[in-house]
């Protein structure tokens, strides 16, 4: 088996928006579990949670765990985005990135479930 180089990016404090207070805990529970058991991790938490730095962490990394707000585009959904501290990280981009050998991806963004009115 491969190695497996891990990025956690939790943004829970934006300027506007409302506090994720969980987002703190579940960093350090996802590092507690996964330190142990991948070759490398890398953590990006507040204002280090920025676009770019999301994008290089891509680079480096093939498992991502995100916790943020985010915003889902039912008629666009690569138009979808995750909260940075900077800016916002669309689905798109992450796709279209330069992300080298993927291979899982955990998404924990808050409104990502709230459906539409033909999915429930």
């Amino acid at each position: 088996m491969s190695p497996q180089h891990f990025v956690d990016i939790g943004q829970g404090n934006l300027d506007e928006g409302k506090p994720l207070e969980c987002v703190g805990p579940e960093l350090v529970v996802v590092a507690r579990c996964l330190t142990p058991v991948v070759s490398s991790f890398t953590l990006l938490k507040d204002s280090d949670a920025i676009v770019e730095g999301a994008f290089d962490a891509l680079n480096h990394n093939q498992w991502l765990h995100l916790a943020c707000h985010g915003t889902p585009n039912r008629q666009q959904p690569f138009e979808s985005s995750f909260a940075m501290c900077d800016w916002l990280l669309m689905v798109k981009d992450i796709i279209w990135s330069n992300w080298q050998d993927p291979q899982f991806a955990f998404l924990l963004a808050c409104h990502t479930t709230a459906g539409d009115e033909e999915s429930r």
